[in-house]
């Protein structure tokens, strides 16, 4: 990509979640990742996000805060991104870009307001890039997830003068013991997401703890 290379695009991802994390507060309880109370809430309907597993010929990547799995023909690499935390990146063996990229930061009351600041900082930032329309950001639900926000968007690119649109999604959630805010992002061809192996791929990430 060239509009917005792939190194600003990592570390776009990276700074929201760092960003995002410092507006966390104690809050009050929600009755679920579908009724966001306070904070920055989301203002798109509520989704549902349906968890999968045993992806044919994946493995499975695992942390002390959480799993994926990795799908065939996909390499995962974890590296270090300061006060950000860690990213971890499933790519297509050859590809230029990610096709999945998880994001964990370390914060102590990493509560539901967290979560949604880190959400509202990431859809500002993914606006200010110049190549992301269509943001849409929403409640979700996501069984074993204490709290979610989702976001969707669209990606306009310029890759070695072709122009590219991918469609991406944003899912932004805490562990149980908030100790931890998590990112797990995801693109495929515009019209494409919801049917592609990165959709999947994300749909398999679990925290533990």
């Amino acid at each position: 990509m060239r509009t917005m290379t792939r190194v600003a695009a990592t570390a776009a991802l990276a700074g929201m979640v760092a960003l995002g994390g410092c507006a966390g507060g104690d809050g009050s309880p929600t009755d679920g990742a579908s009724t966001p109370r306070y904070g920055i809430a989301p203002s798109g309907g509520t989704v549902t996000i349906e968890p999968t597993s045993g992806l044919d010929g994946a493995t499975t990547y695992e942390t002390d805060v959480f799993s994926i799995e990795v799908p065939a023909g996909m390499t995962a690499k974890k590296t270090d991104i300061g006060a950000a935390g860690t990213e971890v990146d499933l790519r297509v063996d050859g590809a230029a870009r990610a096709s999945v990229i998880v994001i964990v930061t370390p914060q102590k009351g990493a509560n539901d307001n967290a979560v949604d600041a880190a959400s509202a900082t990431a859809a500002a930032q993914l606006g200010g890039s110049g190549a992301v329309t269509d943001i849409v950001r929403h409640a979700a639900a996501w069984k074993g997830f204490p709290y979610v926000v989702e976001t969707t968007f669209v990606l306009n690119l310029d890759a070695d003068g072709k122009a590219q649109v991918l469609d991406g999604i944003l899912v932004n959630t805490r562990d149980e013991t908030k100790t931890y805010l998590v990112s797990v992002s995801a693109e495929a061809p515009a019209g494409k997401l919801t049917s592609s192996v990165a959709y999947d791929a994300l749909r398999t990430l679990r925290l533990k703890g």
